[in-house]
């Protein structure tokens, strides 16, 4: 990464790890009903909400950060998109690629740094989404900026990122630190300015699903401390997780809150200039 513009907190060969460390995932379906599909569909409702609205078919979608992400061919399969992905993780984009060969869909994946895009990428798409990807630089401003760069003047932006200014960020610091670390700690209204700031316009901003304590026990650089007994914490924090989804799976969905819920979705558009 360029380091006059942003700091990667989490790096290249973090992600690569990752990448190597995880089995290839498995198509997204919301209709099924599986309480591990919970975020997904509420992820899902979310954008059928907004992007319904419009006429997207044979339009131009870049997901920024695609590494091993099963959402790109999810947006192109219900929206009748042309999908693009870019990751600078060349293992990523690998896994990308294998990904949409499985899903049976046809698109370029790009190995590249997100503030140095390909020119033929520049101003070139309707829609830009970026899943867990602006919360790992110090100035999100500057990676969201970084990403306007791949829009249309009238594009979509949708930015997603993990909740850690609730209690499963908390839980994060106090149980696998040097995870918490690789994040900016921002909540809503932090990254809602950040889009503002870049000349957007916000049509949809949310904290999403009413609660979840999934804490990430990935190494990095460092093997996790305790490793055995916070397994066992970890474990019972995702079975209380999943005692709330399925009460709501049963009765109605609880409110949103920046305490309990694990993730924030922003969808903005472009000015006409």
């Amino acid at each position: 990464m360029t380091e006059n513009i942003t700091n990667d907190r989490a790096g290249e060969d973090y992600w690569s790890l990752v990448w190597k460390n995880t089995p290839l995932p498995e198509s997204i379906n919301t209709d099924d009903k599986k309480l591990s599909n919970h975020i997904l569909r509420a992820f899902d409702k979310v954008f059928k909400s907004v992007l319904g609205k419009y006429d997207l078919k044979g339009k131009r979608i870049i997901e920024v950060g695609c590494g091993n992400s099963v959402w790109l061919p999810q947006f192109a399969k219900s929206y009748n998109l042309i999908p693009t992905g870019l990751d600078y993780s060349e293992f990523g984009c690998e896994q990308e690629r294998k990904i949409f060969q499985r899903d049976g869909i046809i698109g370029d994946v790009y190995c590249a740094d997100m503030f140095n895009p390909p020119e033929e990428l520049i101003g070139k798409f309707d829609i830009v989404l970026s899943m867990g990807v602006v919360e790992h630089f110090d100035d999100t401003s500057e990676a969201i900026k970084a990403l306007k760069k791949y829009i249309k003047p009238d594009g979509l932006i949708i930015t997603t990122i993990p909740n850690n200014t609730g209690l499963l960020g908390w839980l994060q610091k106090v149980i696998n630190k040097p995870i918490y670390d690789i994040h900016n700690i921002i909540d809503k209204n932090d990254l809602e300015s950040a889009h503002l700031k870049n000349g957007f316009e916000i049509i949809f901003s949310r904290y999403v699903v009413s609660f979840g304590l999934h804490v990430n026990l990935d190494e990095k650089e460092k093997p996790v401390k305790n490793l055995k007994f916070k397994k066992i914490i970890v474990k019972g924090l995702s079975l209380i997780t999943s005692v709330v989804w399925m009460f709501e799976s049963m009765f109605f969905n609880l409110p949103v809150s920046k305490l309990f819920s694990p993730a924030v979705i922003i969808i903005a558009k472009g000015k006409d200039k």
